[in-house]
Parts: C-alpha cells; structure tokens; sequence
C-alpha cells in the first residue's frame, strides 16, 4: 500500500484532492480503484481546444499510464460540492515543463461521484 493509498482509507467523502496528489506522484494505481468500470471521461486539449472521449476504466487506465503527456504539479484553487456530495467541481493551475520551457495551465474539473466511484468527468483546460 502507497502513502497516497493509506490516505485514501477511510475518508467519507470522495477523496479529490487525493486524485491530483495521486498523478502528481504518479500513483496511478491508487486512484483507479475509485474508478467506476464505465467511467465517462471528457478531456480538453489545452492546444486545440478539442476534447477526447474516454470511455471505460481500460481506457482510462491507459490514458494515464501511456498517454497522458503533461508532467507537473496541480494546485487547488477551490473545491466546491453539491450538498449529496455526489458533484464536484475544481479550480486550479496546473505547472508543467514541456521541452524545457514552462507551461502554467488553468483547468476545472466537474467529477460526477457514486457510490464513491467517479462515474464521470470533465476537464477543460486552458493555456495561461
């Protein structure tokens, strides 16, 4: 069990904040677990604006560990819950070094929660 595992036990709400911990590190395999097997996963590309579809915990769990390309640090903004706890939605800037030059990203991310499983999400991303 990882640091960012043991964090995750026990917590009554859905640990969010513990997810960007989580791919900060790299420590994909902490969070999958609260993946829901037919997650919808909206993701904006901060270059074209474009968004990907990705459907399912295989292809989500391969989107992280082969083809997600930025490398950084998120840092939380704001953290705003619906009041079943069941909608999230994040602020934050994200810091990343992309061939030896920095990028400072903008992102929101809404999370869709049940059963404490992220049954879907949608980030959208901007270039700052």
């Amino acid at each position: 069990m990882t640091d960012s595992t043991k964090n995750f036990e026990g917590l009554k709400e859905f640990p969010v904040e513990l997810f960007y911990d989580c791919v900060d590190k790299n420590d994909f395999e902490s969070f999958f677990k609260f993946i829901d097997e037919n997650i919808k996963y909206q993701r904006q590309d901060y270059k074209t604006g474009t968004y990907i579809d990705i459907i399912g915990t295989q292809d989500f769990e391969d989107f992280y560990r082969n083809k997600r390309s930025l490398v950084g640090k998120h840092h939380i903004e704001n953290i705003e819950s619906s009041a079943d706890g069941n909608t999230i939605v994040v602020r934050g800037m994200f810091k990343e070094i992309d061939k030896d030059v920095e990028i400072e990203l903008s992102f929101v991310d809404t999370w869709i929660i049940k059963d404490r499983k992220v049954i879907e999400r949608k980030s959208d991303i901007y270039k700052i």
